[in-house]
């Protein structure tokens, strides 16, 4: 009657039983057989992967060859790096002297009244043509004559201005040359196969 649980009084928890020493440690010493046959599987495995020498045969000739791909992708990538960083100065440096020559020769376009020399030299040989002919009187000469002084200093920016264009095509088309060296190098495909 001592082993018993009393029956607990209306209001009061009950007692609880005392436990048992013997099935506890039953079950601790089968919890102890589980953790020593899983150490000694464990151990087993350890033996195992320590006698496999990877640094002989197939797998490791295989890993030797792939290092050395790597590193020999790694070199060819720095010295793409170094080469394209010289590309983008050049193709910055042509961007920004394009814009600076498009804008002085935009403004020197908008201060003549004629685009090429060609036109200047039609107006030129017109007003001579009128000087020649003798019909005008002397005042018109003069302002004629001024009209092609006027003319032949017009020409002098034209000329400078269509020599502003054709350093601005000489620009654009070093900057297209440009572009294409940084469309032929490798880079994209060494990264793809690094990343393998």
């Amino acid at each position: 009657m001592a082993d018993e649980p009393r029956a607990a009084a209306p209001g009061k928890a009950a007692r609880p039983s005392r436990p048992d020493y013997d099935k506890h440690d039953q079950e601790v010493a089968s919890i102890d057989a589980e953790i020593d046959r899983l150490r000694k599987e464990q151990d087993a495995l350890k033996e195992r992967l320590n006698k496999t020498d990877t640094r002989k045969g197939p797998a490791a000739e295989k890993r030797n060859r792939l290092v050395s791909r790597l590193q020999e992708i790694r070199t060819e990538q720095s010295g793409l790096r170094k080469s394209r960083g010289k590309v983008f100065d050049r193709q910055a440096s042509l961007a920004a002297s394009i814009g600076k020559n498009t804008a002085a020769l935009k403004a020197q376009q908008a201060k003549l009244t004629y685009k090429s020399t060609g036109e200047i030299d039609e107006a030129i040989a017109q007003r001579e043509g009128q000087i020649e002919s003798g019909k005008l009187r002397i005042v018109e000469e003069k302002r004629l004559a001024n009209e092609i002084s006027g003319l032949r200093r017009a020409r002098k920016h034209v000329e400078q201005t269509e020599a502003l264009q054709k350093m601005i095509d000489a620009d654009v088309a070093e900057l297209a040359e440009v572009d294409a060296q940084l469309g032929d190098t490798n880079a994209q495909a060494l990264s793809e196969e690094h990343e393998r």
